[in-house]
């Protein structure tokens, strides 16, 4: 509705689909996640989890993956 009247869009935050001729300003959620394990890890805390919002959000696997990345939390990455 807003293309035709020749009006700019910017999202904020990616969208889950590409949205054609729209872009998008989002935070580094990956990065995000590896600097909060390492900050808790940091802190002497082991046992990590994360709640990050339903997994339909394009944030809740990003964070997730940043955090399992994270050299700082055991296990399998």
């Amino acid at each position: 509705a807003l293309a035709p009247a020749d009006i700019g869009v910017v999202l904020l935050g990616r969208p889950m689909r590409a949205v054609g001729g729209v872009g998008y300003v989002g935070a580094d959620n990956v990065h995000g996640g590896r600097l909060a394990a390492a900050r808790l890890a940091d802190r002497g805390r082991t046992r990590l989890a994360t709640i990050s919002g339903p997994r339909d959000m394009t944030v809740a696997p990003d964070r997730e993956a940043g955090c399992r990345a994270s050299r700082a939390v055991p296990g399998p990455r």
